[in-house]
């Protein structure tokens, strides 16, 4: 999604959907995910302040936040070769996102959790996109097991019944980014630039019948 020679997600699709749906699909693709330094914990392109840089280049390029001390805990020197983002002082840094359980790290963590406990079907499965009611749709399945990414990118939130996705199936849901209070049993809502990975047991019919 990212490297060093383009904007970083989170500057091209916003901080919601550039700092988390976009990693949650990149781990859910088939193939080894490849992540930009600094992606996982959503920091941004350091426009301003950079007498040194080249074009649309140098923005993505700035230096690791660490935590909130000086240049960003990523030297010991005076300065740095590129300026520092000055966002490292409102919490975007490691340190800081640690502590939160809801930060792009700490979901990101959560994101690799699910792709290693399910690396057979994360390999091996088969990949289908589905658009629904606004909605994108990931399904990876392998036998009867399946798992469904569902990403919202409107501005609005958007309701879905998931166990209509397959015609009967039985659901565990594994991480809900921005969860809703006002989903039940037979609809969850799928916050604005919010996303879902759902897991379930598919019951497949016998066609010879």
């Amino acid at each position: 999604l990212g490297n060093h020679d383009c904007p970083r997600s989170t500057t091209r699709f916003g901080s919601e959907a550039g700092s988390f749906a976009m990693n949650a699909l990149l781990l859910f693709l088939p193939g080894t995910p490849l992540i930009y330094y600094g992606e996982e914990i959503g920091m941004l392109d350091n426009k301003g302040g950079m007498k040194v840089m080249s074009g649309q280049r140098d923005p993505c390029r700035s230096p690791m936040q660490w935590d909130d001390s000086n240049n960003s805990g990523f030297t010991s020197g005076e300065n740095t070769w590129l300026p520092v983002n000055p966002s490292y002082l409102k919490g975007l840094n490691v340190h800081d996102e640690i502590k939160n359980e809801s930060s792009p790290l700490n979901v990101y963590k959560k994101l690799v959790s699910i792709r290693k406990e399910y690396e057979e079907l994360i390999l091996w499965g088969s990949c289908e996109f589905i658009v629904k009611n606004d909605l994108l749709l990931i399904k990876r399945q392998l036998a009867q097991t399946a798992l469904f990414l569902i990403i919202n990118f409107t501005k609005v939130q958007i309701s879905l019944n998931i166990e209509d996705l397959e015609g009967g199936l039985t659901t565990q849901e594994l991480l809900c980014h921005h969860p809703n209070n006002d989903s039940t049993e037979d609809h969850t809502i799928i916050q604005a630039k919010g996303f879902l990975i759902t897991l379930c047991n598919v019951i497949q019919f016998d066609n010879k019948k």
